[in-house]
């Protein structure tokens, strides 16, 4: 989906850091997806900075969403 990647502002809200860090963590540590996308410097996968952002204990309300999306979907695979 289009919306899985989102840009490194962001992904620097939710994860309270810096648009450099973002980069840091995706291009140098290999700690998050990301690829180029013309006419922005570079996404990240959204995913991975939820997935981050709840391991370092910040609550996002995107994370809340982002769960409460995953318990509808299990729940309706039932």
């Amino acid at each position: 989906m289009a919306d899985d990647w989102i840009g490194t502002i962001e992904a620097a809200q939710i994860l309270g850091c810096s648009r450099e860090w973002v980069w840091r963590l995706a291009v140098q540590y290999g700690k998050l997806r990301y690829k180029h996308v013309p006419g922005r410097a570079l996404v990240v996968h959204r995913e991975d900075v939820l997935r981050r952002a709840e391991a370092r204990g910040r609550k996002t309300e995107q994370s809340d969403q982002h769960s409460d999306q995953q318990q509808t979907q299990a729940q309706s695979a039932r």
